[in-house]
Formats: structure tokens, sequence, C-alpha cells
């Protein structure tokens, strides 16, 4: 017994210490007496604790062999231990011999299934095996395959045996990554950088993958602030030496080479005096190769201190770690079967010295609850485009860019225009931005703008019509949906100036079908059902101008929908809507699928007809993404989950929502992705997932605190979206 309290003493003592060399070791010598005493219990326990200790210090090798010998003993002796720290510890074993470049795959797939049946005879843990099915992937350089099961794995329920929300956080930020999605990476990491997830390793890890990216958008403040910040956490630790190398090379990157050799220092010896596993040993000798190269190219002959047996000479010091790590990545690659570990170990190499020519700006140490870096704009259309035609070009035409970002690029060419004298460029960027501050709800703004370009565009009839209408219609609303003198004076403008377009019978039609569409809404709730056939008869007469002209006739018939939907004439709404759809389906113009069928789903939806309403939408969705319009597309994603989940399906609402979050965050825009990811949080709830539901609810709690983000309240979008008369929409150019 008095050994037996030793091993309890030991196991508590390596509990109370930070992960190392030091706590793996307290928790050896509990196993040794446990072992001396031969108490069978007492080395189960003690085992346990070294595998934890092992795992989190550097040495998942003695890890495994504490795990297998503990699943030896439950299969041994049914009944007599407790299955909850070994089989929370199989999780760890396919990775200790992913690492091991001589182990082939097939061995960790049959640890991977011997996980998965332990945990199906429990009835739990499907969530950490789904897991393992995208993060493998994901690590041996298949992306795409990654991406597919991680969409599988967030739609489970977390079951006891799944990684802390912290340990998800960081996977899902290095499969954005590994996929080229910084913005979604940014967005997912939104708690973690905001200090409100934490684990034995995260947010460390999470900060030292964020550095490289955030220096290549720009966003050098937030990238020191990870790493001053990530360092401390990291430093010292044997599992982060990846994490460590990558703060070297962070350091490398931004000029500061004496203290990348510092820190470099302590990894090598590290490395050289334990049993440290190949992958970390591959990243600490590329960071080594980075750094090396950086000095020679620099001229500084040697290195300050000795690295192991390794040349100070800083061109063979480049030469010495630049093989280690390419020969070991090449071991992991042949094994692998694909190029990904040198691809990447190629891209660490590639790093040179002060290639910011930024100043690295000082920053404070961060404190919990500080709010994570913005996602840098998208207005930015990148170097040799300074020219203001081609600014404006982007702001009418981009894919994928808000109404902010369009309204920044305009204003710029709008600067540019003034300054070589363009009286045209001015005109043409005023209405622009006057058309995008509309949309965003700023008329009074918009309506200036569209004021002062009005006159100045008679060179261009075509823009010059296009204003006049926004204005009409802007002045329609201020009359109380009635047509004035005002509405009829710009109204005129706008058809005088479709008169002079070469090509004037489109034109000529959008200010037709705004005079039909005026004069039906003004009928108003009580119109009598002659009433508004009699003023719907306008819309025919459109129709024969643009008879043609598939796309156009088709916005024509919508647009008659809108209206009659407005006035209450539901039935003659529904018919015009669907012989719009069947007209824009035959017409493959993607733009004209997507608008006529947003508003064609909202007509069926509210008439209760919902599976005809998702059809159209999932139509209406891939015309979006088609046109690279990933804003609305999430809009639509977030509506086909509305309308699925008050069909009762629920499931297939959660993978809509989930995918509709990915839209908003891969665009950068944090307040569409927290309201998709509300919407997520109600199905999950819906589907009895309450501690799923509970995890991003926390989340979007203290992520509407933040700042600007309280405006993700009500965000979320609803089919209701789908109602705006086309002709409002269509002017968007």
């Amino acid at each position: 017994m008095a050994r037996t309290r030793s091993v309890r003493s030991l196991m508590e003592e390596a509990a109370s210490m930070p992960p190392g060399f030091a706590r793996t070791a307290v928790a050896e010598e509990a196993v040794r007496l446990a072992d001396a005493a031969n108490d069978l219990d007492a080395g189960f326990e003690a085992r346990v604790a070294l595998a934890s200790a092992a795992e989190h210090g550097g040495e998942a090798r003695k890890a495994l062999v504490a795990v297998t010998w503990c699943l030896g003993q439950i299969d041994a002796h049914p009944g007599r231990f407790d299955k909850h720290g070994p089989y929370w510890a199989l999780k760890w074993l396919p990775w200790t011999l992913i690492d091991i470049p001589d182990v082939p795959l097939d061995e960790v797939e049959r640890v991977v299934a011997e996980m998965r049946r332990r945990y199906e005879a429990e009835g739990t843990g499907q969530d950490a095996v789904a897991k393992m099915a995208w993060t493998l992937p994901l690590y041996l350089g298949r992306i795409e395959e990654a991406v597919e099961a991680h969409r599988h794995w967030r739609l489970l329920p977390r079951t006891e045996y799944g990684d802390c929300r912290a340990c998800d956080v960081h996977s899902e930020v290095q499969l954005a990554l590994a996929a080229g999605d910084t913005a979604r990476a940014l967005d997912l990491a939104r708690p973690a950088l905001a200090g409100r997830l934490e684990c034995g390793e995260e947010p460390a890890r999470i900060l030292g993958r964020l550095l490289a990216p955030l220096v290549d958008l720009g966003d050098l403040a937030e990238a020191e602030r990870l790493h001053q910040w990530g360092l401390r956490l990291a430093r010292g630790n044997p599992s982060l030496l990846h994490t460590q190398a990558q703060h070297v090379v962070h350091l490398v990157r931004t000029g500061r080479v004496d203290d990348a050799e510092t820190l470099l220092a302590e990894l090598v010896d590290v490395c050289d005096h334990t049993v440290i596993d190949a992958d970390s040993r591959m990243w600490v000798s590329a960071a080594g190769a980075c750094l090396a190269t950086a000095l020679h190219e620099a001229a500084v002959p040697e290195v300050r201190r000795t690295l192991g047996v390794r040349p100070r000479a800083t061109g063979a010091l480049a030469g010495s770690f630049g093989q280690e790590a390419r020969t070991t990545a090449a071991a992991f690659d042949r094994r692998n079967g694909t190029g990904a570990v040198s691809e990447e170990v190629e891209t660490w190499l590639a790093v040179r010295a002060g290639s910011v020519s930024h100043a690295v700006p000082a920053v404070p140490s961060p404190a919990a609850g500080t709010a994570p870096t913005a996602v840098p704009a998208t207005d930015d259309p990148g170097p040799g485009t300074d020219d203001p035609e081609a600014l404006l070009t982007r702001a009418r035409t981009q894919p994928a860019l808000t109404d902010e970002a369009r309204v920044s690029l305009a204003e710029r060419a709008l600067a540019g225009f003034r300054a070589a004298g363009e009286e045209d460029g001015v005109a043409r960027a005023r209405r622009s931005i006057g058309t995008a501050l509309v949309r965003l709800g700023r008329e009074d703004d918009g309506e200036r703008f569209l004021q002062d370009a009005l006159p100045d565009l008679a060179a261009h009839p075509e823009e010059q019509a296009w204003a006049a209408l926004e204005l009409a219609r802007l002045a329609f609303v201020r009359a109380d949906g009635r047509i004035d003198d005002e509405v009829r004076r710009l109204n005129g403008v706008a058809l005088a100036s479709a008169e002079r377009v070469p090509d004037r019978a489109a034109v000529l039609a959008l200010c037709r079908t705004a005079e039909a569409e005026w004069s039906v809404v003004q009928l108003g709730p009580d119109a009598t059902a002659a009433q508004v056939a009699d003023a719907a008869q306008a819309f025919a007469g459109v129709r024969e101008l643009v008879a043609g002209a598939p796309t156009e006739l088709a916005h024509v018939w919508g647009t008659e929908a809108s209206c009659r939907a407005v006035v209450g004439d539901m039935e003659g709404a529904l018919a015009a809507a669907s012989t719009a759809w069947d007209i824009a389906r035959q017409s493959a113009d993607d733009e004209t699928v997507a608008q006529v069928g947003s508003l064609t789903s909202g007509l069926l939806a509210s008439t209760g007809q919902l599976d005809r309403a998702l059809d159209v939408l999932a139509a209406v969705q891939r015309a979006e993404l088609a046109r690279g319009e990933r804003l609305d597309a999430g809009d639509t994603a977030v509506a086909r989950a509305e309308l699925l989940r008050d069909t009762d399906r629920e499931e297939e609402a959660l993978a809509l929502a989930w995918e509709a979050v990915d839209l908003y965050a891969s665009v950068g825009d944090a307040v569409g992705a927290a309201g998709a990811r509300l919407t997520v949080a109600r199905l999950l709830r819906a589907l009895g997932q309450d501690l799923n539901a509970y995890d991003i609810l926390s989340e979007l709690s203290a992520q509407a605190g933040e700042g600007d983000d309280r405006r993700f309240e009500g965000r979320s979008p609803s089919i209701s979206r789908c109602s705006t008369p086309s002709t409002a929409t269509r002017t968007r150019r």
C-alpha cells in the first residue's frame, strides 16, 4: 500500500507540472513504482497519466507504448478498468504513427479501424472517428477529400471522445489555409484570437499558423500581436516545436535574425538531445535552413553559437539544415503518395530576411477578450491598377465584392479622374458611387451623387438613363408610391436618353418597365382585380419591345410578378413569375436565373409551395456560385436552410447553414457568417445536439459584444429578400 500511495503522489505531482520532459519523467517513475509493487491497478492509472504527459510533452512514442499496454489490460480483464482515459488517448495513436515516415499508411488505417471498432462497441465517439477522416487526408495533402469529409464531421453531435473546441478550431483553421481560404481561416479563428478558447496547446498552434497569412495580407500589427502572444505560450514546450519553428520563420521574414537565431538554438538543443518525432525535427531543420540562408545572403559568415555538430559557417549550415529537412520531407511524401510535405518545406526555405518592406510595429501584449483582426478589405485591385478606369471597371464588374468595397473603389476612381481633369470619368464614377450607396441604404447620400452625375452623363446616354431611373425610383418612394411630376420628369429624362442609345431596345424597355411597375404599385393593396389587370396591360407593350431577347423578357415578366404581389394579386403574381422562371431557365443566363429565381422562390414559399421553392432556390444558388457572387449564394443557402427547417428536414438544413457560414467567411463577411452560425445553432438545438449548439451560441454571444459585431443580431437572411422588384436589382450596373 505504501508503494501505491507513492504512485498516487507522483501522479498528482505530474498533474500539477507544465508539459515537458520533467513531467513525463515523473509519470514514468510512477509507472516504475507500480510495476515494482506488482500493482496492476496502479500501473494502469500511472500509464494513463504517462500517456497524457508524454503526448503533450513531445514524446509521443512513449504515449503509444503506454496506451497500447492499457488497451491490452482492458481486453484481458473485462470490466476491471475505466476505459475512458485509454479510449480518449486512442485518437493520438494514428498521429504518433504517421509522424514516423517508415510506418506505412496501412498500419495507420489499421489503428483508425481499431479506434472505430472500440468506439462503436461503446456506442459513442463517432465524431472523433469522423474527424480522423478529414484530418488525415489534410495532412497527406488530399485537400478536396478533407473538405468533403469535414462537411460530414461537423453535422455530427459531439461525444465524450471528441476533441475540445479549441483543438477543433485549430484543425479547421489548418484546413481553410490548406484550401487557400485565408478569409475563412481568420473567421474561424475569431474566438481563439479574442482569447476565448484555450487548452494545453491552444491557442498557441492557431497563432503560429496565422503568422504567415497575416503578413501576406499586409496586416503586420496583428501578425506581431499573435507572434508575441503565441511565442510566450509555446516557448519551452517540446510538443510545440513545429509552432516555435513557425515563429523562427516569422522572425526571419520580419528581419529579426538575431532573435530568430536565439530561438532556433533552443529548438535544436531539444531535438539533438531527446527523442523527438521526425516531423518536428523536419520543421526545426526547415526553420534553421531559412535562417542560415538569410544570414548567408546578408554576408554574415558564421552563426553566433554552435548548433549541435553542424557547421557554423552560414552557407554550409544552410545546406546542412536544408538537406535534413528535404530528406525527411521526401521520406514522408514517398509514404504518403503526395508531394504536400516537400511543397510546404520549400515554402519555408524560400522565405527571405526582411522581405517585408514595412517596419514591424510594436504592439502591447494581448489581453483576454481582445478582438481579432478584421479580414482585410477585398477592394485593392493590386499593383499596376492605379488607373481610374481600371478601378471603376472593377467596382462595377468584380464578383463577390461588397457594396462598401465597390464604393471604395469608385471613390478612388473618382479621385483619379478629378486629378486628371477627366470630367467624363468623374460623372461615371459618381453614378457608380450613388447607385452603390442607395443599395447600402444611404439613399440621401446616393441621391446627391446621382444628381451631380446626371447632367454630365450626356455623352453616355445608357448610363444617363440608368442614373435617371434610379433617381425616379427614389422619387417614387419619397412620393409614398405615387407617380408625381418629379417621377414623370426623371423618367422622361431616362426615356430621352434611352432613345439615343444605339441599341436602345433594352434600355427603352427598362424605362417602360419602370413606368408599368409604378402604375401597378400605386394602386395599393385595395385595388380591384380589374384595376390591376388594366394597369398591368402596360407590361404587354414592353414585352413586344424585347420579344427577341429572352433575358430581358424574363425580367419584364418578373417585374410584373413582383408588382402584382405588392398589390395582393398573388395568383397573378405567381403565374407571371412561373412564366419568367421558365424563360430564365431556357436562357441559361446565370444572372437572370439568379434574379428571377429569387423572386419566384419567394412567391412559391409565400403560397405554401415549399418543395418547389426549394428546387428553384437550389438553381439560384448554383447560378450565383457560377457568377462568383458568394455573398448572394450565402443568403440563398440560409434561405434554403430555413425552408428545409420549415419542412422538418433539419439535417439537410444544417448542411446548408454550414455552407452559408463558409460562403460568408470566404469573402470576409464576419457579420453574415455570424448570422449563419446562429441558424446553425438553432438547427443543432432542434436536432438535440445541445452541446454543439452551446459552443456556437457562447461564441456568438461573446462576439456580439465586440464592436460592430453585434450587428449580426437579426442579420440572418430570409426568403422575403427574393421579393425585391427586379428593376431595382437590375440597375445595380
